[in-house]
């Protein structure tokens, strides 16, 4: 039970270290793996602006593009 490993740790020095570097290791692949998903977000979001302002400029140049090759009315 967790009450008896909590006693164990406080009897047995070398368990409690072993143990505390478990936690520590653990808490380290915690952090790299927030890390790591923070920057997947961050590169995530660039690559979409990035998209939405290639989009934008073809967008642009089409519209220049259908400008020039409408006829002028001859009204």
């Amino acid at each position: 039970s967790a009450i008896r490993f909590e006693q164990e740790l406080k009897n047995d020095r070398v368990l409690a270290e072993e143990f505390s570097i478990i936690e520590g290791v653990k808490e380290m692949l915690n952090r790299r793996a927030r890390l790591r998903f923070l920057e997947l977000i961050k590169h995530a979001r660039e690559n979409y602006y990035q998209e939405q302002q290639r989009q934008k400029i073809r967008r642009q140049k089409f519209s220049k593009l259908l400008k020039s090759c409408r006829k002028p009315d001859t009204n």
